[in-house]
């Protein structure tokens, strides 16, 4: 007597069966349905069916029974995870520092920057930001502007105009000659002139 090949495997009844034709299945031997998946049953054997998506556990913490209500948020209490509703906050203080100012009320507050003076912080106006961008760009020397004022090294100039305290304006001129000597004169619109070689 020949057996078939098919009846050399052994089958458990469970994942790997014979179906009614006498041929070797695995699983279930009905299509699934919408949304099901292949898993196991009680018994161990192969079945389609819809999972559970239900989750008793979190990272390792229970999860609350009870039915979450629109806007809840799932919140960990310290011994399980269970719906929450958000609370919100409420004002009750605003401080400021200047040049910040607070004109309203601790609930409403209504803050507002003063301007800059010379002595106060604030703001710059538009005004005074186009009086600074037209300031002279940087000279990169400290100029020698006020008495007491000094200065050390070569100083290249020709030609220097001096006001006396009636206002009468002088002038001063290094004269170089080919002998490099050189004499200092200074004279005033009277022409009045003197020289030191």
């Amino acid at each position: 007597m020949v057996m078939p090949f098919a009846a050399k495997v052994p089958v458990d009844g469970t994942t790997l069966s014979f179906n009614n034709d006498g041929k070797l299945t695995v699983g279930p031997s009905s299509a699934p349905g919408a949304n099901q998946f292949i898993t196991k049953d009680a018994q161990g054997r192969l079945i389609w069916s819809t999972p559970n998506t239900s989750a008793a556990a979190l990272q390792g913490q229970g999860v609350s029974a009870t039915a979450p209500t629109a806007g809840q948020v799932l919140k960990f209490d310290g011994t399980q995870w269970l719906p929450a509703t958000v609370t919100s906050g409420t004002l009750t203080a605003v401080t400021t520092s200047s040049p910040l100012a607070n004109s309203g009320t601790a609930t409403a507050p209504s803050l507002s920057i003063t301007q800059a003076t010379s002595i106060s912080p604030g703001f710059v106006s538009s005004a005074d930001w186009l009086t600074f961008n037209s300031k002279q760009a940087a000279l990169g020397f400290t100029p020698v502007n006020k008495a007491g004022d000094t200065m050390s090294g070569g100083l290249s100039v020709g030609f220097l105009k001096l006001k006396d305290n009636d206002g009468t304006d002088n002038f001063l001129r290094l004269n170089a000659n080919p002998a490099m000597t050189a004499d200092l004169s200074w004279f005033n619109r009277q022409r009045c002139r003197q020289s030191n070689s």
